[in-house]
């Protein structure tokens, strides 16, 4: 799911599972997010940034040799 650059300010989304989700530039201010599953590329800092401060979320590129 593509959700690169959405804006989702106070959407509920406990317990959904957004681990395969494209979430780079998302922003999710005072969202409930209990339970939800986060892709791995995104930190815990990043995810709590955007949910306090509504900042856009950045993922960790990973590089494949």
């Amino acid at each position: 799911m593509d959700l690169s650059g959405a804006y989702l300010r106070t959407t509920d989304l406990r317990g959904v599972d957004l681990s395969q989700a494209n979430l780079e530039g998302a922003s999710i201010h005072e969202e409930k997010i209990s339970g939800t599953l986060f892709p791995e590329n995104l930190s815990p800092e990043e995810i709590m940034l955007s949910v306090t401060r509504g900042c856009r979320m950045r993922v960790i590129k990973t590089v494949e040799i």
